[in-house]
């Protein structure tokens, strides 16, 4: 298990914005990153963004399903994402509700 890629740099000419939706609520940073992790073999890319200043969630597709983790860290957001990933592989009983 590990993280294959990570886009570090941004690309030039991109700027890191910062909004407010409502006096008095904290600032969210959109940051957004692309990477690549390896379950089992399989390459899959995910989006990984920063909601807050130390709150970064990855979003990715895995065997049909939307997978999201939420972590302090971009690195440690990507690894939670793998790791969610290979625990649906391993531990899915393919139910999508939680009865049976």
């Amino acid at each position: 298990m590990r993280v294959l890629a990570m886009v570090s740099a941004m690309p030039a000419g991109t700027t890191m914005t910062r909004q407010r939706s409502a006096p008095g609520l904290a600032t969210k940073a959109r940051h957004n990153r692309c990477c690549k992790v390896d379950v089992f073999g399989q390459r899959y890319a995910l989006n990984v963004y920063q909601h807050a200043d130390n709150l970064w969630i990855a979003v990715g597709e895995f065997l049909g399903h939307r997978l999201r983790t939420i972590e302090r860290t971009e690195l440690k957001a990507a690894r939670a994402w793998q790791k969610a990933a290979i625990e649906k592989a391993l531990f899915d009983d393919g139910q999508t509700d939680g009865n049976g």
